[in-house]
């Protein structure tokens, strides 16, 4: 194995999700065009937010807690979503994987958020609709709340996960902030 092997695969792991989707093109048994692929992309990148985040992202801001948005996706990506969602300019922080080249759930993207605000991962939650992306913010010590979109549940065994649940964001921040 030459010395450059390891760093190319970690670039081609990090490379924007579209970049890397070109070889599974090459290997499906439906025929998948680059617009396809371009068109899903297009899709992913420009979804709205649901009706109850700005509602529940202004009554977090109002009473002063720092807002971060932590993503797998590349962080221009991101902040692409997030403008065309109109939720920008909620988030104090916008923080990418892409920082410590490491996935969610694995422990160094919530531990990088913690070290961006100077916090300890105790000091801070996680509100998510994934309950991986929750299983693993708990396991580097956050709390965590779930809001359960459709389609998404969490696994009644886990104990711990999450800390506070609801089906609708602006409820679960007031059960949130009342803890």
């Amino acid at each position: 194995m030459d010395d450059d092997q390891p760093d190319r695969a970690v670039r081609t792991l990090f490379q924007p999700r579209q970049e890397r989707a070109a070889p599974a093109r090459c290997q499906a048994r439906v025929a998948i065009t680059a617009d396809d692929e371009q068109a899903l992309v297009d899709g992913i990148l420009s979804m709205p937010a649901h009706g109850d985040v700005t509602a529940a992202l202004t009554r977090l801001r109002d009473q002063g807690h720092t807002l971060t948005a932590l993503t797998n996706s590349a962080l221009k990506a991101a902040h692409r979503q997030l403008e065309h969602a109109g939720l920008e300019g909620y988030f104090d922080a916008i923080l990418s994987v892409e920082s410590v080249e490491r996935y969610k759930p694995a422990p160094e993207p919530y531990r990088h958020a913690a070290v961006h605000w100077g916090v300890e991962t105790h000091e801070m939650a996680m509100i998510a609709a994934h309950g991986w992306d929750l299983i693993g913010a708990h396991a580097a010590g956050m709390r965590t709340g779930f809001v359960a979109r459709p389609g998404k549940a969490m696994d009644p065994a886990l104990e711990g996960v999450p800390d506070w649940h609801d089906d609708d964001l602006s409820r679960l921040v007031e059960q949130m902030v009342a803890a």
